[in-house]
């Protein structure tokens, strides 16, 4: 996505109000923010965000992915959850749908501004989730078009309103692992829905458990963390018997793969050989040094560890173990 989205479509100024920061109402959540909005632009009744849960993931699911998103949205709104996404096709709109079908409100974050909603084709759902006591909300003004930065700004906002943010279904390069990226950096915990056997759509989400994120099975561990439980993570770090074992089972593959490393995959193991053990060291290095985006140092990472070459020992801490 580049540019200016196209053909958007504009609609009357909406009744909406503007909050401005250091009113009564401007979410505390935003504040933990580096650049909290200075005003935000909303439409609808303001919710409580105590209970906030975040789901994201692609605009061009598998119907697995949006059968998922939709029921997990359902089930926790009826456990008095407020769903919170983007808005977008794909992930996002059956999140919102969810909440709907459990005559619960839901908030849609919006990147451009309130009179030009993207996509199109959603402007009858943002009216519905208005009309049956959801909101939407935008840092924008109102006329402000769609512009492929924006979205990425937008998920900043979608990360600090949550309590925790739970990525459904997600390619290497997708928005959604953007959201989870400013999720670690605010402390918020994030989730991922598996996927096995692993298909494109997933590559993105399965490469967050491999670096972290906690398991959604199912709404109770996403209900488990909103009330203040840890997440519950796919393995408790690689053990030394499991790491030698590793070792021991992988050497006739992970040797020469190794050896043939180059690219990014090969400027990860020299940043953990250099002493970059943590993901976000490493993530910022190599944005530093290269301009690599979260998703693909992420999905890279998670081909390193399904080749044996790369593990998480204790405390999560990456290790070259090929």
């Amino acid at each position: 996505m580049s540019g200016a989205m196209s053909s958007p479509t504009h609609r009357a100024a909406p009744i909406a109000r503007t909050l401005s920061r250091g009113e009564p109402s401007y979410p505390v959540e935003l504040e933990r923010l580096p650049d909290p909005p200075q005003c935000l632009r909303t439409r609808g009744a303001w919710p409580s965000w105590s209970r906030a849960v975040a789901i994201v993931g692609t605009r061009a699911p598998t119907e697995r992915g949006l059968h998922v998103a939709r029921a997990l949205a359902r089930e926790l709104a009826q456990a008095g959850c407020v769903i919170v996404s983007g808005g977008a096709a794909g992930i996002d709109r059956a999140a919102h749908l969810g909440a709907l079908d459990a005559s619960a409100p839901t908030v849609v974050v919006h990147a451009a501004g309130l009179a030009c909603p993207f996509p199109a084709e959603n402007v009858p759902l943002f009216a519905r989730i208005v009309a049956t006591g959801g909101l939407e909300l935008s840092e924008q003004e109102d006329a402000v078009s769609p512009r492929s930065w924006l979205f990425l700004a937008r998920n900043r906002l979608v990360a600090a309103l949550a309590r925790v943010v739970v990525v459904v279904e997600a390619p290497a390069r997708s928005g959604a692992l953007s959201t989870a990226a400013h999720a670690r950096g605010l402390d918020v915990p994030v989730l991922a829905v598996p996927r096995v056997p692993e298909v494109g759509e997933a590559l993105g989400s399965n490469a967050l458990i491999r670096a972290g994120a906690g398991v959604c099975m199912s709404a109770s561990d996403v209900l488990r963390v909103v009330e203040g439980t840890p997440p519950l993570p796919f393995a408790s770090g690689v053990t030394r018997a499991r790491r030698e074992r590793r070792r021991q089972a992988r050497p006739a593959v992970a040797a020469p793969l190794r050896g043939a490393l180059g690219g990014l995959e090969g400027s990860i193991v020299q940043a953990i050989e250099d002493g970059a053990t943590d993901l976000d060291v490493i993530v910022a290095r190599l944005s530093a040094e290269g301009g690599v985006a979260v998703a693909t140092v992420l999905a890279a990472l998670a081909s390193l560890e399904l080749a044996g070459i790369v593990a998480q020992g204790p405390a999560g801490r990456l290790e070259v173990i090929g």
